[in-house]
């Protein structure tokens, strides 16, 4: 099944909402919180991660990383290369919203001062290896089903007195055609946004 944009009466709709939001609240952003529910309905964080020093074969699971400490997003560091780990289990729900079946991804992203190696591997194999500037997101499983185990391993190869910042780490999930996809209608009202702005502005709100 196809999904569909968000069109004509769905868009009047907004339209009108927003306008009348607009005449009782005095929030600067009257989309916000809509536009976040729909936000986390897609995207699961994954703020820790585990790291060492450059080790062989992080990417054994039979790799014994209990002694490892623990770092997260937001967090720096300029002592050279490390290690990124952690495992990523599959969950029944995101928000409330089943992913049976959705396209999961891996957004990890990495903010270097310099330029950096990047190596990482999945469940044992190979996924990406390049350089900082070349980081896309990482497709985990075009199917996910809840219970699903990642190993996902990480090496960052840099010189001394480089700072890398985990900027960004998250399981977002794409559902399948025949579910309604959260990330599609948030899509549509930040489109919809230049016309509830005119509409406001043309009608004196």
């Amino acid at each position: 099944m196809m999904r569909r944009l968000i069109t004509g009466p769905v868009v009047a709709v907004l339209l009108f909402a927003f306008a009348c939001s607009a005449q009782t609240t005095e929030t600067p952003d009257p989309y916000k919180s809509t536009l976040d529910r729909l936000q986390s309905l897609i995207t699961l964080p994954l703020p820790e991660w585990q790291f060492h020093s450059d080790i062989a074969h992080p990417e054994d699971p039979s790799l014994d990383s209990s002694g490892w400490e623990t770092m997260k997003t937001g967090d720096k560091w300029t002592n050279g290369s490390r290690l990124l780990r952690r495992w990523i289990e599959i969950p029944e729900k995101v928000n409330g919203y089943s992913i049976q079946g959705a396209r999961a991804t891996l957004n990890l992203t990495l903010y270097v001062n310099g330029t950096a190696q990047i190596t990482t591997y999945s469940n044992g194999a190979l996924v990406f290896r390049g350089t900082d500037d070349q980081q896309v997101p990482l497709l985990l499983t075009p199917s996910a089903q809840p219970g699903q185990k990642f190993l996902i391993a990480v090496r960052v190869t840099v010189p001394e007195a480089v700072e890398i910042e985990i900027h960004e780490a998250e399981l977002t999930v794409d559902p399948p055609a025949s579910r309604p996809d959260p990330g599609l209608l948030r899509m549509e009202i930040v489109s919809a946004r230049p016309l509830i702005a005119a509409y406001q502005e043309s009608s004196g709100l």
